[in-house]
């Protein structure tokens, strides 16, 4: 339910064993559970994306997510 109080340009924080990231919301949206392209996969830059059933008063799965997209800002470089 939390996800519902999510807005565009918020900066999302995650601290990991590899470092601190900083990402900014640029969007959200309701999908449906079957729709393949909710998420370009491909993308040219690192995004974060959160997602949760919805309507959020549901307490089992339902037919839609919401889903918040963020835009990488900050954190370190991991290559392989």
């Amino acid at each position: 339910r939390g996800l519902g109080d999510v807005y565009k340009r918020q900066v999302i924080t995650m601290e990991t064993s590899y470092g601190t990231y900083t990402y900014q919301v640029n969007s959200t949206e309701v999908v449906d559970v079957t729709d393949k392209d909710a998420y370009d996969f491909f993308t040219d830059h690192e995004q974060l994306l959160l997602y949760t059933c919805y309507p959020f008063d549901m307490l089992a799965s339902t037919d839609y997510r919401f889903m918040v997209h963020a835009d990488l800002v900050s954190g370190p470089t991991i290559v392989d």
